[in-house]
């Protein structure tokens, strides 16, 4: 048992379907089929002539189950065995075919090496529960007596109960750690006791069981997370209250203090004693597994804890056993690096550190209060430990951490030239710089986006390393630090970034790059920034049909498109954004598309449609409404109209010439109103909800005097809720609308002036006046009448009014509008 660094394991996992593993475990397979046949031409023949020469025997059956182990057939593995000890009670079998410990340890140490399946299912399906039984079997036939064969041969030793732990302990059942540990303490009492000398419990078993409890405190941290722990395991289970009520650091770490106990207890009779004498002690891996679940469950201050105890145990005790290694040292930078937000930076500034102390440049500082200077063993740093902090800066958006991290890339880059072959950058070194310069944003990180990847690139073609080549993250990581750059030219060098991409280092871009791409030209805002995006988008679903692998068009890519036609601001955007959204309903009926349109898609397309500038867009918006609570009524949860939906229907409404706008806008408002009272949280409106509902009111243009009285008392009530502020505080826009509905819809007489005089003084005391405001109260009144509202300011009617000149006082919570107005 050891424990391994997240990138060592990623590795791992990314090499477990190699062509060459695939080919493997093909051959096994058919080694296995190959040696049971022969297996069975054995036993015809044996039948057909009775002849003892090719009788099988232990060995022969064994090798079969070995075969079946190896090639991760447990159950036919299991069925060999039930074979042997079938026959090792017949008549002409018994004494040729005798059943060993050998057989039963590769029979469980072939449930134990196979995949865990769900807590659901039946202890017959349940590779631990079948380890466990045949480890069961093993002690009833050598507990009884009564049997004809001698079966003085099977009894449990430390390879079986140590398998059988492994099996609960990668299980990944929420009862896993407890089992395993239940299984520790029945072989230590069975050995103290002297009922079985082959069962002698070793480090290698304490080691296990503490991985086990490391591995429960990562489930605990997942469930935790996604509030799913009841389908790991039942409610009645016999250790459901234990499960979740232990603290699973305090087991682990009671476990390993009992290893130090075992350790001290010298070599005298009886009890723990007998035990110490198998040279149980913790060890380098027993420590960092400890380190492993801590870094596992985000607690970084005790990973650095454990690794100071770690180099004190070795230093000041003597104690070599646990004497920290690259992997301790990796897994406290991972643990650090990972740190939860609340704690970023001072873990990833005791990272930093850590890393210096690793290279020897390390100085403390006189204010520093870091203890990091304690730590008096030297580990070299590998790439792993680079890339640790590295990617710890490049995931923080942290003034200054992507200088830090072309820093560090150019110490790795220095050290291997000065001969330390661990440091070499790889791929994954310069594509999260790449990724540190992209969080940079602006015009600096584009360019420090593009500088590392050019270095990459020099770097691949001066030392023609297989692994140190760009590959699609890095051209796609830079393009997005591009396509976040704000200049002009991004979308020429997001572009020129493609095609030397394909053309010059012949790497296919996938989805996430043309995705990209098409963002870079959304957020470009240009009038051919839409034809483009479709282009690449239609070049993605030409490319897929072709049978180009990761290239499908998802869901991003159609919004992405949808989002440039927002942007764009061409004549008839809001019709092609509502047929790209009519391909993504007729593509989610297709489970192999994996395209989904969700409430975000369907808020894009109404804004595009909003701001089109159509005539029947408030019409076609209404529609595209209705449909989605139809469709969120049959069943599809994710396409329920939120707030930025209403809110775009709405402003197609207030932008549109339909003369009963203001009653249609207020219709939308009532219905989103009734629908947040009855529970559903996304339909709650908001001071923009109510700001557009105004403006519907306040540009309601018509010869109808009902009409116009409708607008007005719609736009009264909608201003009076907002002033109990029950669903956001109205802003300087609301009052500057709000005004303006008075002096479009109301004649001029003294209530107007009234109410005008109110809402001025309201808009005053809430500290949100602005030119707009001015420039609205003074169309309403003469000057006389603006002169005694201005009255105590220096303001002056008639002449030219700037946000500067507005009382502090008076605008102190609205957004500075430094535009001027005229009387």
């Amino acid at each position: 048992t050891s424990t391994t660094s997240t990138n060592t394991r990623k590795k791992k996992q990314h090499t477990t379907n190699t062509p060459e593993n695939i080919k493997n475990a093909a051959l096994t397979q058919h080694t296995s089929m190959r040696a049971a046949s022969i297996l069975t031409r054995m036993e015809e023949r044996y039948q057909s002539t009775s002849r003892q020469n090719v009788q099988p025997d232990t060995i022969s059956y064994s090798n079969v189950l070995r075969a079946y182990a190896n090639a991760g057939k447990a159950r036919e593995a299991e069925r060999v065995l039930d074979t042997i000890l079938s026959k090792s009670n017949q008549e002409g079998w018994r004494g040729r075919v005798v059943p060993n410990r050998i057989c039963f340890n590769t029979a469980i140490d072939a449930w134990a090496k196979k995949q865990s399946q769900s807590s659901s299912s039946s202890n017959d399906d349940d590779p631990a529960e079948r380890a466990l039984a045949i480890l069961q079997r093993m002690e009833d036939l050598s507990d009884n007596i009564n049997y004809d064969t001698n079966y003085e041969e099977c009894p449990p030793d430390t390879i079986s109960y140590s398998s059988v732990i492994s099996a609960f302990a990668r299980s990944g059942r929420m009862d896993g750690a407890e089992r395993a540990q239940e299984l520790l303490e029945r072989s230590l009492r069975l050995y103290q006791e002297g009922q079985n000398d082959h069962l002698r419990p070793d480090t290698i078993t304490f080691n296990t069981v503490l991985g086990a409890w490391a591995k429960h405190a990562k489930l605990e941290r997942h469930n935790s997370r996604n509030h799913k722990n009841k389908k790991y395991y039942s409610h009645n289970h016999p250790h459901a209250n234990t499960i979740r009520t232990s603290n699973t650091e305090e087991r682990a770490l009671e476990l390993l203090d009992r290893m130090h106990r075992l350790e001290n207890a010298g070599n005298g009779e009886g009890g723990e004693n007998i035990i110490a004498a198998n040279n149980i002690r913790p060890c380098t891996i027993s420590y960092n597994i400890i380190l492993d679940m801590y870094a596992n469950i985000s607690m970084p201050e005790k990973a650095y804890a454990l690794l100071q105890k770690m180099d004190k145990l070795y230093h000041e005790d003597g104690n070599k056993n646990v004497k920290p290694d690259i992997i301790s040292y990796n897994t406290v930078l991972s643990a650090l690096s990972n740190a939860p937000s609340k704690s970023d930076i001072n873990a990833i500034e005791k990272a930093e550190k850590l890393l210096k102390k690793m290279e020897g440049t390390y100085i403390k500082e006189p204010n520093d209060n870091d203890d990091c200077h304690k730590l008096s063993f030297h580990i070299k740093p590998n790439v792993i430990s680079y890339n640790a902090v590295i990617g710890a800066l490049a995931r923080r958006k942290i003034p200054g951490s992507a200088e830090k991290a072309e820093e560090l890339l150019l110490s790795m880059e220095d050290n291997f030239e000065s001969g330390l072959s661990e440091v070499s950058p790889n791929t994954v070194t310069y594509n999260m710089c790449i990724n540190a310069w992209s969080k940079h944003g602006g015009s600096r990180g584009a360019k420090g986006a593009e500088r590392i990847l050019h270095k990459l690139i020099e770097q691949s073609k001066k030392n023609n390393m297989g692994y140190l080549r760009p590959d699609s993250v890095s051209f796609t990581s830079v393009i997005n630090a591009i396509s976040k750059s704000g200049e002009r030219n991004s979308t020429d060098r997001a572009e020129a970034l493609l095609k030397a991409m394909e053309e010059t280092h012949g790497i296919m871009p996938n989805t996430i790059t043309f995705n990209t791409v098409m963002n870079c030209h959304a957020q470009s805002g240009k009038k051919s920034s839409a034809k483009r995006a479709e282009e690449l988008l239609l070049r993605m679903e030409d490319l897929s049909r072709a049978g180009v692998p990761d290239v499908r068009p998802d869901s991003v890519s159609f919004s992405t498109v949808i989002n440039a036609l927002s942007r764009c601001g061409e004549s008839g955007s809001g019709l092609k954004a509502e047929q790209i959204l009519k391909r993504m309903e007729d593509l989610r009926d297709d489970v192999t598309s994996h395209i989904s349109p969700d409430s975000f898609t369907y808020a894009s397309v109404l804004n595009t449609m909003s701001k089109s500038g159509e005539h029947d867009a408030p019409k076609r918006t209404l529609h595209i409404l209705n449909r989605m609570e139809e469709l969120h009524k049959s069943g599809i949860k994710n396409v329920a109209p939120n707030e930025y939906c209403y809110n775009a229907v709405l402003y197609a409404f207030a932008k549109s010439k339909e003369e009963t706008k203001a009653r249609s806008a207020y219709l939308i408002l009532l219905d989103m109103k009734k629908k947040y009272d009855s529970g559903q949280s996304n339909a709650k409106p908001s001071m923009l909800t109510y700001s557009n509902v105004l403006n519907a009111c306040a540009f309601t243009s018509s010869n109808d005097a009902n009409v116009r009285n409708d607008a007005f008392s719609i736009a009264r009530g909608c201003f009076k809720e907002l002033l109990s502020d029950e669903y956001g505080k109205p802003n300087n826009i609301v009052f500057a609308t709000f005004l303006l509905a008075c002096y479009n819809l109301v004649p001029k007489c003294n209530d107007r002036d009234s109410l005008v005089s109110f809402v001025f003084k309201e808009c005053c005391d809430r500290g949100m006046v602005d030119v707009k405001v001015i420039h609205t109260v003074q169309r309403l009144f003469s000057q006389e009448k603006a002169r005694e509202l201005f009255e105590g300011s220096d303001l002056l009617v008639g002449r030219r009014i700037t946000f500067d000149d507005i009382p502090k006082q008076w605008k102190r919570s609205a957004k500075s509008r430094r535009s001027a107005t005229h009387n």
